[in-house]
């Protein structure tokens, strides 16, 4: 009977641990890898990423595209590039707006969703109007350069030309000091 009672409570105890134990056993949770947010093409979290890519100052910038470039070296998914595409329409740390608009225009064809569709061709008509606004204001220091080289160099020739007059001038005056020494009217040479 004692070995009925000790074969029970053994059983019992078993069973009891057993209940407390899952079936079939949980798998392990894995954190996910932190890159992973840079693989997401959703609209909301790129605008959310767009928002803090405005936050950051430039030397975070350059360190941030520093390392989407890197990742992208490994796995260009369109999540990834079109948030290196944020990046670089932020600004010049990551790359000029004409990067940026050829970042977008490249993934273009690769967008499926709608929305996101509609929002990276918004970025690109904005980014599109800034590299023409870009543009016409390189065009307009040439020009400003230009003018401002031309009187300078006007300013020069001009100067040069004072110069020469005057040089022109006091030979003058000296031919005509010399021939008034020499007048026949003034044989002295008094005035």
């Amino acid at each position: 009977m004692k070995r009925l009672a000790v074969c029970s409570l053994v059983g019992v105890s078993l069973a009891m641990t057993g209940c407390a134990v899952q079936w079939p056993p949980k798998p392990p949770t894995v954190a996910p890898h932190p890159d992973s947010h840079y693989h997401q093409a959703d609209l909301s979290h790129l605008v959310d990423y767009g928002g803090k890519a405005a936050a950051m100052d430039d030397g975070a910038r350059r360190a941030e595209c520093q390392h989407l470039q890197e990742l992208a070296t490994t796995n260009p998914s369109l999540g990834l590039k079109l948030h290196l595409a944020t990046l670089q329409s932020v600004g010049d740390a990551c790359g000029s707006v004409e990067k940026a608009l050829d970042s977008l225009r490249r993934v273009k064809a690769e967008v499926r969703d709608e929305s996101m569709r509609s929002w990276v061709a918004y970025q690109e008509e904005v980014l599109g109007r800034l590299d023409r606004e870009a543009d016409f204001r390189r065009e307009i220091e040439q020009k400003v350069k230009q003018a401002t080289e031309k009187a300078l160099r006007s300013q020069r020739e001009a100067k040069t030309k004072e110069n020469q007059v005057k040089t022109l001038q006091d030979k003058l005056d000296a031919l005509k000091s010399i021939e008034q020494g020499h007048d026949p009217a003034n044989p002295q040479g008094a005035e």
